[in-house]
């Protein structure tokens, strides 16, 4: 596996943050996220912080990271549909649009769903920065 630390902020944490199914369950931990998508490695993250803490992230799709065509943004179009890249949900048949199905293209890597997103983000409404604020969060506002 690479040499890669768990942790948070360049803090290496106790081991490999990559590792074998078996490494893995052979192991201890005080927390175990399941789905390594940006909020699962989120909470992963924010709980390593305590060096007292030992996380574990479970996640069904492979580290892709590597892969040209998860890294480079105008090859994200090819992702979609490929069970490599995308668990390849459909829609059940919508009645009101003539029983067609749609595709529901969710992650299937390490990142989850944002590695297959065009490297696009949706920013939140103002007001729910403000109310996040107006509830105590001053940088929030």
């Amino acid at each position: 596996m690479p040499g890669t630390t768990n942790g948070v902020n360049g803090h290496a944490g106790s081991g490999s943050a990559l590792c074998s199914i078996d490494e893995f369950t052979s192991q201890t931990f005080d927390y175990v996220i399941i789905g390594g998508g940006t909020a699962g490695l989120v909470v992963a993250a924010r709980l390593s912080e305590n060096s007292d803490v030992h996380v574990g992230v479970i996640e069904a799709g492979k580290d892709l990271m590597d892969d040209p065509q998860v890294y480079t943004p105008g090859l994200y179009p090819t992702l979609i549909g490929r069970e490599k890249y995308d668990w390849c949900f459909q829609s059940e048949p919508v009645p009101t649009a003539g029983n067609k199905t749609y595709s529901m293209p969710r992650g299937r890597l390490l990142g989850g769903s944002s590695g297959i997103n065009y490297l696009m983000y949706v920013r939140g409404s103002k007001g729910d920065y403000n109310g996040w604020a107006d509830l105590g969060n001053k940088g929030w506002g």
